[in-house]
């Protein structure tokens, strides 16, 4: 599944620029690796649902060989960008036994086009 919204807020001040492919935090850009880009946006493509450690690790590296902690340390990566306390994620989440899980706490709509 392809995204075509532009913006995709994860909250109010949050959001991953598809087109771009970085993240905005109160409205300061942050760059993202190419790893961490195709962790979110495999995230993004299920937001609000858990994703197995599996598929993200198959996504992200492909035929490459990557450890789980290689899966967690992106993670932590990207948590210190979104997250205001890393170790009570509120966006990304962990699913024990499972994966992740993106959260949107974005009080109106998640997804945001140059159309409006």
């Amino acid at each position: 599944m392809l995204l075509s919204a532009e913006k995709i807020y994860l909250s109010p001040s949050i959001y991953v620029d598809c087109d771009r492919q970085d993240l905005v935090k109160d409205k300061l850009r942050l760059s993202l690796s190419r790893v961490q880009y195709r962790l979110l946006y495999r995230l993004l493509v299920e937001l609000g649902h858990p994703v197995p450690n599996k598929v993200l690790i198959n996504f992200v590296w492909g035929e490459e060989l990557c450890s789980l902690n290689g899966l967690y340390i992106c993670v932590h990566r990207i948590r210190k960008m979104i997250e205001a306390d890393v170790r009570h994620p509120k966006h990304l989440i962990p699913v024990k036994g499972l994966g992740y899980m993106l959260c949107s706490t974005y009080p109106g709509r998640s997804f945001s086009s140059a159309s409006g």
